[in-house]
């Protein structure tokens, strides 16, 4: 009768314990896996009599597997969440932790410091709080017995930084896949939620950019250098870009027969271009390229050599001029008019010379303009045709009006290079169209009759 009173007492203090507990914990309420003796707090919200006690709880476990635990008690127990084999349910719940981990994150590379936040419902109710970083890390170093097949199974990460070069190196190729090249912008992120570009949702948020960065820093072994060397890494980032450039230009000569390259030039996304070059803004490189050093001989001359080899125009106007001139008054003869449009780009067609085919011409009469508008009395070939455009886009001139006015020979004008003609002939040229414009300010409706008769410009 003693010994029964001492067990209901035992089964007893278990009860309030595992019941102080459920009470405490946040709904909703989780299993209680208690562990083998369980010291109870000095603390208020727990039963008084049994405050600073450690109550055997692996006891009350063994007398379970032998049938000795009450039924009244097991079902109370039951309801409450009592765990009677820990084992097992620490085994399921890590499982649980580590599905749940990465159904959210798409990969099981678990930061060190990562705990289970708490009141989360994506998460197990169990899980809350857990330190599964912790958790991972002793795994991986045989410090927790875990079923190797089963995390196998839902791809635990037993190295971290294999896997880690295995899912860059996935990623590496995906982008080449993409853009025809792995010259990865160093700030470049593979993007979420893009699955028909990025499929594997392990690659999600992954530097790709400040990885590549790192390998051009670091040695690597001869496998993980092979391994690049297939896919056409690059090491020296600046070369291969100028490569590049180099390569998007001789396409651009066989294509226009020209390096005029207009400003605004994308290189298309068509089987005319290689994939690497698709997208970039040859224009601009161009532009950068006349208005950088390289012009003034500051870089090695290796590179200067490589453009002057493929013909790289480094002053448009001047390289090109009888063809720019010619462009001008075949536009002229063709539309009625020299109000050329920005975007105009000379068709191929046998109404053009084909030496003008292809040439943007808006591009160069825009640089005309602008040469125009700076420039000096001391005129130069640009100058007198950045007049010469003006004055007839403004005033809407025939050619052969304007050289009425300006008291010029068309024919010799049109068959003599304006390199040809000596300072002095220049100069002439120069101030009647000076004198032309200014009467023109003055007089904006005068007639060419009218004109004639005032002989503000004389012969």
């Amino acid at each position: 009768m003693g010994q029964r009173r001492v067990f209901q007492a035992f089964f007893g203090d278990i009860v309030a314990v595992a019941r102080c507990l459920r009470e405490k914990a946040a709904p909703p309420p989780p299993k209680l896996p208690l562990p083998g003796s369980f010291h109870v707090p000095h603390d208020v919200q727990w039963p008084e009599h049994l405050r600073g006690q450690i109550l055997d709880i692996t006891k009350l476990r063994r007398m379970f597997k032998k049938n000795q635990v009450p039924e009244s008690i097991f079902n109370e127990l039951n309801a409450l969440g009592f765990v009677w084999d820990v084992s097992s349910f620490n085994h399921t719940t890590r499982l649980e932790a580590l599905k749940a981990y990465k159904n959210i994150h798409g990969h099981l590379v678990v930061p060190r410091q990562f705990i289970v936040p708490e009141n989360d419902q994506r998460w197990p109710r169990d899980t809350w709080g857990w330190q599964l970083g912790k958790l991972v890390h002793n795994i991986r170093f045989g410090n927790v017995k875990i079923d190797k097949k089963a995390v196998d199974d839902i791809g635990f990460v037993w190295d971290p930084m294999q896997n880690n070069w295995e899912l860059n190196l996935k990623a590496l190729k995906q982008y080449k896949a993409l853009h025809g090249h792995v010259c990865v912008p160093q700030r470049f992120v593979v993007p979420v939620n893009e699955k028909n570009q990025w499929p594997d949702r392990n690659m999600e948020n992954i530097p790709l950019g400040r990885f590549v960065n790192s390998l051009r820093l670091r040695e690597l072994t001869k496998e993980k250098q092979k391994e690049l060397d297939d896919i056409g890494f690059v090491s020296n980032a600046i070369e291969y870009e100028w490569e590049r450039k180099i390569q998007a230009l001789r396409q651009y000569k066989r294509i226009f027969n020209h390096l005029v390259v207009p400003k605004s030039f994308v290189i298309p996304a068509n089987s005319q271009w290689q994939k690497p070059l698709h997208g970039l803004k040859l224009g601009e490189i161009v532009r950068s390229i006349r208005n950088s050093p390289v012009a003034d001989s500051n870089i090695p001359s290796r590179q200067r050599e490589e453009l002057d080899e493929i013909g790289f125009v480094w002053d448009p106007l001047s390289d090109h001029w009888d063809t720019v001139m010619l462009a001008i008054k075949i536009y002229q003869q063709n539309y009625g008019h020299l109000r050329i449009p920005t975007k105009f780009i000379v068709p191929k067609g046998e109404e053009w010379p084909k030496e003008t085919w292809f040439l943007h011409l808006g591009s160069a009469v825009t640089q005309l303009r602008h040469r125009f508008e700076d420039m000096s009395s001391s005129a130069d070939q640009s100058d007198m045709l950045a007049m010469l455009v003006t004055l007839l886009e403004e005033y809407r001139l025939e050619l052969s009006t304007f050289f009425k006015l300006a008291g010029v020979d068309e024919l010799h004008f049109r068959t003599v290079s304006m390199a040809q003609l000596t300072p002095d002939s220049v100069h002439e040229l120069f101030e009647k169209l000076t004198v032309l414009r200014h009467h023109f300010h003055q007089n904006a409706e005068v007639t060419w009759k009218e004109f004639k008769t005032q002989r503000t410009i004389r012969d």
